[in-house]
């Protein structure tokens, strides 16, 4: 397993945003986005301690899968959309979001996990019939628009849960250590 994995269209670490020498110095790997989308089945993403997903991933097999796992930091500045395919992201530490990233998963269930979440208001979730879990285990929890007609499972265990809007036909839990806000929730 590489220490740190980034998934970028350019099949390189990319200068403008990464430093090579001083962000990630040692066994860093690049993987294209075409080439997770050739791959027949699900996809598992393991970096030991960093990871970055500077472009689109898109999964178009009917059930093919993601799941990212960082041990450390995972920095996600692109969507991913699968096709019934269900979405795991997770972070030893942080997963920070950045340029408007959006999931989507026409029916595959969204699972999101981390210590803390930066920008995580920056998601938007549409989840089909698929369920949607995010939580944090030592900070708070902010999330964008979330669609699903499963359950929605929000919690953040060491701070606020702060959310733009839910539509959802199925069981809809939030939780907070502290204060839980939404802008509009709608069952």
């Amino acid at each position: 397993d590489p220490l740190d994995l980034f998934v970028d269209l350019v099949g390189g670490l990319n200068p403008s945003i990464i430093d090579e020498t001083t962000d990630f110095p040692n066994n860093a790997v690049t993987v294209s986005p075409a080439t997770l989308a050739a791959i027949v089945g699900n996809v598992t993403l393991y970096a030991s301690c960093d990871m970055r997903l500077n472009s689109a991933i898109a999964l178009a097999g009917a059930g093919q899968g993601l799941a990212a796992n960082a041990g450390r930091d995972l920095q996600m500045g692109a969507g991913i959309t699968t096709n019934g395919g269900a979405l795991s992201l997770s972070a030893g530490r942080t997963l920070n979001v950045f340029n408007g990233s959006a999931l989507s998963t026409a029916g595959g269930s969204v699972t999101l996990g981390a210590q803390s979440f930066v920008n995580g208001s920056l998601i938007s979730i549409a989840a089909g019939t698929g369920n949607v879990s995010a939580s944090t285990s030592a900070g708070a929890l902010q999330l964008g628009t979330i669609s699903s007609a499963g359950t929605v499972n929000l919690s953040a265990s060491g701070g606020n849960l702060g959310l733009s809007n839910i539509t959802s036909t199925g069981a809809v839990t939030l939780s907070g250590s502290s204060q839980v806000s939404a802008n509009a929730i709608a069952t």
